[in-house]
């Protein structure tokens, strides 16, 4: 009998719902039915088999998205996947170091999935005996719409505004509250993030975490694990804000609209009205009504934020700062415009692109068809099924 069913761990929270509901879509086209546990249906592993206990023999693999999946397996219950002898696969949304601490023992089998070569790089580095990790180029699936795609008189109906869905805000913490936190820090770990921070800033295109092992080498420096995940976390969220804050107040006295849950003081007053907030579902929506979205990629520059795809996929044309993920799978001034950190030149882009919407729409049209024909909405799931039928069973 064919096993037409798949176990998908997740937390509940929003992005992850969006991600289930591409996850049901795709894995329908393949006759594959989703059955989906997140923080609010299941409590812990103890209930898991009731679940799977009308038909055991229709699952084809459990898969949980990041290491909230982890919570599941606590030792008071068999370990699922071994229960029904299937294939566990984790995909790692978040900087893997967290994974590694988190990871419970006994779930060694597990096959790992980034979205990002820099974090399976990290994770081969610091797991050198591992070899279930790969990494796919759309990890968080794009629109699960039809791609909308408008001819040009649509398009310049749109507003003529640039839309920046970016949190100002991160895991919490603003700016100036992830300085007050770095400062807690002891040594060597307080020297080496500083350091580490501002290599990424003078040098764009550098992983974090090659920034940080480039500091611990020259200065002949050993963490332990717990401190490395925490230097990661810190450089990378100093960066981002840095990024964030310096994108936004460049751009601010243009018609642009930023999406964050957080305003720093020196927007409020004279630019509130350029904030609002939005949830994943509203942020799309948007994207399909606006002619221009701002992304503003992590410090991880092999990484391809699911907002490209969920930008191209709206129809909307891409600015961008054109890092190596990105130039793998579109090309600047003819899919995306690019853009520096230079106040300066940054405004001067986004202006001249603003003042000739029809010319930029031409990069709509490009831009969908290189990311269908080198990713494509499918890409993830072609990958976690090939890699299924490869793996072993749970023994």
């Amino acid at each position: 009998m064919a096993k037409t069913k798949l176990i998908l761990f997740h937390s509940g929270h929003e992005n992850d719902l969006i991600m289930e509901e591409a996850f049901t879509i795709l894995f329908r086209e393949k006759g594959i039915e989703i059955v989906a546990l997140n923080g609010a249906s299941a409590e812990s592993a103890s209930n898991l088999l009731e679940v799977v206990q009308d038909s055991p023999e229709d699952f084809i693999a459990v898969v949980g998205l990041g290491a909230y999946i982890f919570k599941f397996f606590d030792g008071e219950a068999p370990a699922i996947h071994r229960t029904l002898n299937i294939p566990l696969v984790i995909f790692i949304m978040d900087h893997p170091g967290y994974s590694m601490i988190e990871m419970p023992e006994g779930i060694e089998d597990a096959l790992y999935i980034t979205g990002c070569e820099d974090h399976e790089a990290y994770w081969r580095k610091h797991r050198p005996l591992d070899k279930n990790v790969i990494t796919v180029k759309n990890i968080a699936w794009a629109n699960t719409a039809e791609s909308l795609s408008p001819d040009l008189e649509s398009f310049l109906k749109r507003d003529p505004i640039i839309f920046a869905p970016v949190n100002l805000s991160m895991a919490g913490l603003s700016t100036e509250n992830w300085w007050a936190y770095v400062e807690q820090q002891h040594e060597p770990v307080l020297s080496v993030i500083k350091d580490s921070f501002a290599l990424v800033v003078q040098n764009f295109n550098m992983c974090v975490d090659d920034a940080i092992d480039e500091i611990l080498f020259d200065k002949s420096i050993e963490l332990e694990l717990l401190q490395r995940v925490e230097a990661s976390r810190c450089v990378d969220g100093l960066t981002k804000m840095w990024r964030r804050n310096f994108v936004i107040g460049s751009l601010i006295d243009l018609p642009i609209v930023v999406s964050t849950d957080y305003v720093p003081e020196q927007f409020l007053g004279k630019y509130a009205d350029k904030f609002i907030q939005t949830s994943g579902y509203m942020t799309v929506e948007l994207m399909s009504k606006v002619q221009f979205l701002i992304n503003i990629p992590p410090p991880r520059p092999k990484m391809v934020h699911d907002r490209i795809g969920k930008c191209i996929d709206a129809g909307a044309v891409l600015l961008t700062e054109p890092t190596s993920g990105i130039q793998e799978i579109l090309k600047e001034d003819r899919d995306y415009i690019g853009y520096t950190y230079n106040a300066d030149s940054l405004r001067e882009t986004v202006t001249h692109a603003l003042n000739n919407p029809a010319d930029a729409y031409e990069m709509t049209i490009s831009a969908k068809k290189q990311w269908d024909e080198k990713v494509g909405d499918g890409s993830a799931i072609k990958v976690l099924l090939e890699a299924i039928a490869e793996m072993p069973k749970a023994s």
